[in-house]
C-alpha cells in the first residue's frame, strides 16, 4: 500500500488524528434513511464472534499538518461514524472532527463530546447534527443489539484513506468530484492503474 493509501479501521478513525471539514463543502445533511443504512450495513456484514472485514469506502483528505485532514470526500460518512463512535462511548480527541467556520456544528459536536448534563439552546445547536445523533441513539434504543458488541464490530470495518497529490487546486478537484458523476469503484481504479504501464493495445485485451 503506497504512503498516498492507508487502510484504517473504523474504530480507530478519530484517534491521535484531527479532520477538518472545508467551508466550500455542505454541512451535515444525512437523514434517517442514510444513517441507518450505514448502521445495518456493518451489523449484517460483521457477525458476531466473524473474522470477516468490511470495507466502508473511501475517505478523501488533503493532508495539512502531522496527523491533520482536511476532508475532499466522504464527510457525511464520516461525520456519522463520528456521531456512532461518540454515541458508542469511543474515547479520542473532541477537536478530531472541526467544520471551518461553523460555529454551530462546531458548537454540536462539543457538546456531544462533553457528558451532556446541560442543554444546548436551539439557536446555538446545529439541528442536522442533533437530528442525526438522536437517530442513532433510537436506533440502538429500540433494536436488540448491544453497544458493546457493536463497538467490536468497528475494528473489523475499513476506511481507505486517500491523499490527493501535493498542490493540488482543491476547489476544482471538489468541484470535479461533485459534478461528474460517482466516484470509481476500487477495482475500477485498480484497472485504471494496471492500463497505465500496458504498453500497447494489444497488451491491454
Amino acid at each position: 500500500m503506497s504512503d498516498n493509501l492507508k487502510v484504517i479501521p473504523v474504530a480507530n478513525v478519530f484517534a491521535n488524528t484531527n479532520y477538518s471539514v472545508p467551508i466550500y463543502q455542505r454541512n451535515y445533511a444525512w437523514n434517517e434513511l442514510q444513517i441507518l443504512q450505514l448502521i445495518e450495513d456493518i451489523r449484517s456484514a460483521i457477525l458476531d464472534n466473524d473474522d470477516q472485514t468490511y470495507f466502508l469506502g473511501n475517505l478523501i483528505v488533503n493532508q495539512t499538518d502531522n496527523n491533520v485532514y482536511e476532508v475532499i470526500d466522504g464527510q457525511q460518512r464520516l461525520t456519522t461514524l463520528y456521531l456512532l463512535e461518540r454515541y458508542l462511548k469511543f474515547s479520542f480527541s473532541r477537536d478530531s472532527l472541526r467544520f471551518e467556520a461553523r460555529d454551530t456544528s462546531n458548537r454540536t459536536l462539543a457538546y456531544l463530546s462533553d457528558d451532556k448534563a446541560y442543554t444546548l439552546p436551539e439557536e446555538l445547536a446545529s439541528a442536522e447534527i442533533l437530528n442525526g445523533y438522536h437517530i442513532i441513539q433510537n436506533y440502538f434504543e429500540t433494536n436488540p443489539i448491544k453497544k458493546e458488541k457493536f463497538a467490536k464490530k468497528l475494528e473489523s470495518v475499513f476506511l481507505i484513506r486517500v491523499q490527493v497529490p501535493k498542490n493540488i487546486d482543491l476547489n476544482h478537484y471538489f468541484e470535479i468530484m461533485n459534478t461528474r458523476g460517482e466516484q470509481l469503484e476500487l477495482h475500477e481504479i485498480a484497472k485504471a492503474k494496471l492500463l497505465e504501464v500496458l504498453k500497447t493495445d494489444q497488451d491491454k485485451y
